[in-house]
């Protein structure tokens, strides 16, 4: 199980990438 921070880190990079 990996911590919270590497899901936010992942989920905020997923948000952060422009969506076409």
């Amino acid at each position: 199980v990996w911590p919270r921070a590497i899901g936010m880190c992942v989920r905020l990079r997923f948000w952060t990438t422009p969506r076409t």
